[in-house]
């Protein structure tokens, strides 16, 4: 005779037996049925992944591709759009995959919750293996667009692979692998990354090439050092967020109030307060 249905429990056709509501069901995913995301029209997923590569901080990308490009202008009086483009597209994958590296080890060891800058993994926005498979197509974007600034470009390859994976290797070395960021050398990788290398590689695909010469002639530029810094500006991570996980980075070690002083080294920028910080949003 059949076993009654208890109320509280779904039964298992297949298997022929009941389980509790809210376990995990074996047929489907590992997730229990109240936490499954609902299914999401075309639209908000690619909004979803739009937020996931925090395209506001593009900027520390731009800058220095606009720098670069620019200098090779008034060095030769030539601009090619087509490498210009090119090289744009390369730096801002690598950009972009490097913040999604960066929001998949954060969540990972704990460090992004509900009031982090940062909730894609948290909110569950995205699922981390999306954010994987979207990081490791960014990392194949840009190297395509490399190889083909490389026909473009009369760049020599041992010059082009030596910035652009120096690059690439910076924005997966922030938080992956060695993981710079969580031994307080996140800063200075940032600085290299989206200052000089950045530069120097929308100066050379324009075929210019790397000659100390030149270079060291434009370096001295009152631009120069302005629009490196505003870059790295607005690349750096908030110190506030950094003190308050259980990471070690630069803002770490200075303490709370000393912490917020180096952004009085960046032009035009006011000093943040550590007591006058906005708060964050609630979760509606």
């Amino acid at each position: 005779m059949a076993a009654l249905q208890v109320p509280g429990e779904k039964i298992n056709i297949q298997a022929g037996e009941t389980a509790k509501a809210g376990e995990k069901d074996p047929l489907e995913n590992d997730w229990p049925e109240q936490d499954r995301l609902p299914q999401r029209s075309w639209r908000q997923k690619c909004a979803s992944y739009v937020l996931a590569l925090r395209p506001w901080s593009f900027s520390a990308s731009l800058t220095p591709v606009a720098l670069g490009s620019a200098l090779a202008y008034r060095s030769q009086g030539v601009l090619d759009p087509r490498l210009l483009v090119g090289c744009a597209v390369a730096v801002l994958a690598v950009h972009g995959a490097g913040n999604l590296v960066n929001t998949y080890y954060d969540f990972s060891k704990g460090i992004d919750h509900k009031k982090s800058d940062d909730r894609t993994l948290v909110d569950r926005i995205l699922e981390p293996q999306d954010v994987v498979r979207f990081g490791v197509f960014l990392y194949t974007l840009g190297c395509l667009c490399a190889a083909c600034l490389y026909y473009l470009s009369t760049l020599k390859l041992e010059h082009l692979a030596l910035i652009y994976f120096g690059g690439l290797s910076g924005s997966f070395l922030y938080t992956g692998g060695i993981g710079f960021k969580y031994v307080a050398l996140g800063d200075l990788v940032i600085l290299i990354t989206f200052g000089p290398l950045a530069v120097m590689f929308a100066y050379a695909v324009q075929g210019y090439g790397i000659r100390p010469g030149s270079w060291h002639r434009h370096a001295g530029h009152p631009y120069w050092p302005h629009a490196v810094l505003r870059a790295v500006q607005h690349a750096a991570l908030p110190a506030l967020p950094d003190l308050q996980h259980p990471g070690h980075t630069l803002q770490h070690q200075p303490g709370p109030a000393p912490a917020h002083h180096p952004h009085g080294l960046f032009p035009g920028e006011a000093v943040p307060q550590p007591g006058f910080q906005q708060a964050a949003p609630e979760d509606s």
